[in-house]
């Protein structure tokens, strides 16, 4: 049994440059990170298995391994350089 999903054609192009810009960004820079919240949700329940999508915002959640540093990672640099993220401190 597969544990992959298909996810072709089945994301708006929107979504696809999110997840590919920050996909290519941590990848080259070798950084951990996941998708999370109702997006990662969605890609599973919905796309997987055609669950109802119930959202009440369209925001893509990731969780990514940084150096939080003066001066800062440049992991948050890079990702910031390509889109307007929001980073938020880990909860202690």
């Amino acid at each position: 049994m597969s544990t992959l999903l298909n996810l072709t054609n089945k994301l708006d192009s929107e979504t696809v440059a999110t997840l590919s810009d920050v996909s290519d960004v941590v990848t080259q820079l070798n950084t951990p990170y996941i998708i999370v919240g109702a997006t990662a949700r969605d890609l599973i329940l919905h796309h997987g298995y055609g669950a109802a999508v119930q959202r009440a915002t369209s925001d893509i959640d990731f969780s990514v391994q940084l150096e939080l540093r003066n001066p800062p990672d440049r992991t948050q640099v890079c990702i910031h350089n390509i889109r307007p993220f929001q980073v938020l401190p880990s909860p202690t």
